[in-house]
């Protein structure tokens, strides 16, 4: 009778020294949000004078090409033509970018502009003709956002044509004038209409004074431009003072080197760029960039998926190096999806928190290869539990032998 009970006992302590082991901890190292990675950080892609490595500059098929490949928006020029139609063109000659033998649009109506094809980017005549700045607007989407450079003595008529489509919140007009003279004009209209007054040079208080007025006059965008690689800019911190999700989006007009402080319309170049604190890249380079931002999201989501999940992992069962190696990889994670990174920002902090959870797993392999055992406070007290547990049986199988005994 006593065996019995004794065994039963045994397997009862080795139950619940089991289970002891195998206790969770509950505490861990950080906890994040939800939005780790929030829409508001996406960069956004803007196709100069449309597909251009297809169709002619400023046609309308190079838009649609555009808008058809995932382009956020495009950027085109637009002139008026003798009665009164704005079309997108150059400020060039007429005759230098279609067959029509004037020297500007505004000698010719828009029928009879008609009558002429537009040349591409090497001289070629091609089958398009040119096309109204009323067929563009009409002709894409609700969220296509068009960018028209024109001279300033247009922005009236430019506003009414916008007036008459509703499209405040997608064409934005860009016009080389001062800022203060524009958020004056802006101030001056019924409705809010976005303009962009370009900023070039490399002075500091006067770049931030572009930036104040146009914020405050409740343009979306602003741009900067230097010819100077080391223009503050493009510098680390000139852009990230202003992060804010109200504050207007930064342009990066990459499509020429002597705007992007000779940063070359490409990864490497993009890369630069958003780490100085754009989010808005003017390109003619439409379709490897929009492959890149595709890259960028899909990389800020692992690293929120990842950051997630290692926030959960218990800590204090692993060394003190390891804790730290695990805390450093979170705060990195964090800093990268707390701001718009760039992709290899994303990836590099996805590699060193991966690194730092793998070394958790193969402490806890080789832990339990030579049965050692972590210590921690969980432990301690359902250790302390079995030792009572035991202690009782001890005392209760003494008790059975003394009582057969008599």
């Amino acid at each position: 009778m006593s065996l019995k009970i004794k065994n039963i006992l045994i397997l009862l302590i080795l139950s619940a020294l089991l289970l002891s082991l195998s206790l969770p901890c509950s505490a861990s190292l950080m906890v994040y949000g939800e939005s780790l990675y929030g829409s508001e950080d996406k960069i956004m892609c803007i196709s100069y004078r449309g597909d251009t490595a297809l169709y002619p500059e400023n046609s309308l098929e190079g838009v649609l090409s555009a808008e058809e490949k995932g382009a956020d928006g495009v950027s085109v020029g637009v002139e008026k033509t003798s009665d009164g139609i704005y079309v997108l063109t150059e400020e060039k000659k007429l005759s230098a970018v279609t067959d029509a033998p004037y020297e500007s649009v505004g000698e010719i109506t828009y029928d009879e502009l008609q009558n002429y094809y537009l040349k591409d980017n090497t001289g070629a005549l091609t089958k398009y003709r040119m096309v109204s700045l009323s067929q563009t607007i009409s002709l894409t989407g609700e969220d296509f956002i068009i960018i028209v450079d024109a001279e300033w003595d247009e922005a009236d008529g430019i506003y009414d044509l916008i007036s008459h489509y509703g499209a405040f919140d997608r064409i934005i007009i860009r016009v080389k004038e001062s800022a203060s003279k524009v958020s004056e004009w802006i101030s001056s209209k019924p409705e809010r209409v976005n303009v962009i007054s370009p900023y070039q040079g490399n002075i500091i208080f006067s770049a931030a004074s572009n930036f104040n007025k146009m914020s405050q006059a409740g343009s979306r965008f602003v741009q900067y431009q230097t010819k100077n690689y080391f223009g503050v800019v493009y510098g680390s911190f000139f852009c990230k003072r202003f992060a804010d999700e109200n504050a207007p989006k930064a342009i990066a007009p990459m499509y020429d080197l002597d705007l992007s402080g000779q940063r070359t319309d490409s990864q490497e170049g993009w890369n630069e760029v958003i780490e100085a604190g754009y989010s808005v890249i003017e390109t003619n380079n439409l379709v490897s960039l929009v492959s890149y931002i595709d890259r960028h999201e899909k990389a800020g989501r692992a690293l929120g998926v990842l950051a997630e999940k290692a926030s959960l992992i218990a800590a204090e069962s692993y060394s003190q190096v390891q804790r730290e190696n695990l805390n450093d990889a979170l705060v990195r994670s964090a800093e990268a999806l707390g701001k718009l990174s760039s992709p290899d920002e994303y990836e590099s902090a996805y590699s060193a928190l991966l690194l730092a959870m793998n070394e958790l797993s193969i402490s806890r392999e080789e832990d339990t290869q030579k049965g050692q055992l972590n210590i921690t406070a969980g432990k301690i007290i359902a250790a302390a539990l079995v030792g009572a547990l035991i202690l009782a049986a001890q005392i209760f199988v003494y008790k059975m032998q003394k009582e057969k005994k008599r």
